[in-house]
């Protein structure tokens, strides 16, 4: 008997030659069941922040009305700033507060308006409605509730359209049949995800990633992954899991905690050896309280600065996040032949 396997694992490494999986081809003579586990590297996928502000700063400009002022105001807060009147933009730091109109001061009786020019951004803001206030004039007989201030984070959350315009989405195509090892779908008994692994190569955001959803699904066009919006939305992928809690500017590898669930519908797509693998994140404005403002001052792409106001604002959502998406995928497969 021993000299039989000894014979049978002498012609198993003349018959898979250097380099090639020789407990893997002793297993096909002997008729049993084996595993192979290869690790692949996605493409990079690349999330350019800087370029869906732009296209909510365009939506705005090209709305037009209240909230155009509203971003006149805000662009006009960075002193070196030139096209605001013509093209504006946001700040490099957002003010989390502006008074377009000037301060009402409800502590008077009757109320009074402090014009803005002479008014501070210290004071405690008591939202007003921004289409009342944007113009930067306001009837001083007939003052509008709250005392002027616009919250900007919140005026942000309703501008019309914002939440497609800033949710980011990119998709690639994932191929494991360049694995020598791998040839024969139909040969594949079972597939068991080992490991997903992020890896994060640039990263200039200067917010923690938003939480990232992953998907997958067969393979498809080329210009269905150039449209990763539409292809989540066509469910022609499905959801596998999520990665949050990944601070500012973080770059590394970072390890992706799959619940079963995920990992069959992982497995199950890749399968085939070749999938499709999309990313969709939405990033957030930051939200007004203590917290975000104390978190705000401590970011680590955040530099020491003497204005007093320095945490009354916030760093202009932008940068690139670059990002790969490596497995480490077994499959169990039935020999040939």
């Amino acid at each position: 008997m021993m000299r039989r396997l000894g014979m049978l694992a002498g012609a198993a490494i003349v018959a898979a030659g250097c380099g090639t999986d020789i407990e893997g081809e002793i297993n096909r003579i002997l008729g049993s069941d084996y595993d192979i586990t290869v690790s692949q590297e996605s493409p990079d996928i690349t999330v350019n922040v800087s370029e869906q502000v732009t296209k909510l700063e365009d939506k705005i400009n090209s709305d037009g009305g209240s909230n155009r002022q509203i971003l006149v105001t805000l662009c006009k807060a960075d002193p070196a700033a030139t096209t605001c009147d013509t093209d504006p933009r946001f700040p490099v730091r957002i003010p989390r507060y502006i008074w377009p109109a000037g301060y009402i001061n409800r502590s008077t009786n009757p109320p009074t308006l402090v014009p803005a020019a002479n008014h501070t951004t210290s004071s405690t803001c008591d939202p007003t409605d921004p289409a009342l206030v944007a113009s930067g004039t306001v009837s001083t007989t007939s003052l509008p509730p709250g005392n002027g201030c616009v919250d900007v984070s919140a005026w942000l959350m309703e501008v019309d359209g914002v939440e497609e315009l800033t949710k980011i989405a990119q998709a690639v195509k994932f191929d494991l049949s360049e694995k020598g090892s791998l040839k024969d779908v139909s040969q594949v008994r079972k597939v068991t995800v080992q490991r997903v692994t992020f890896k994060f190569k640039e990263n200039s955001f200067p917010y923690a990633v938003p939480t990232t959803e992953m998907f997958v699904g067969k393979p498809v066009s080329d210009e269905e992954v150039r449209v990763a919006k539409q292809l989540i939305a066509d469910q022609k992928v499905t959801l596998f899991g999520t990665l949050s809690n990944v601070t500012a500017m973080f770059t590394g590898n970072r390890n992706m905690q799959l619940e079963a669930a995920g990992k069959a519908v992982l497995s199950d797509a890749i399968r085939g050896f070749k999938a499709t693998l999309a990313a969709q994140a939405q990033p957030d404005i930051p939200p007004e309280t203590d917290a975000a403002r104390e978190d705000n001052c401590k970011m680590p792409g955040h530099l020491v600065t003497e204005r007093d106001d320095y945490c009354e604002s916030f760093a202009k959502p932008g940068g690139t996040v670059k990002f790969s998406v490596e497995m480490e995928v077994t499959f169990t497969v039935r020999p040939s032949g």
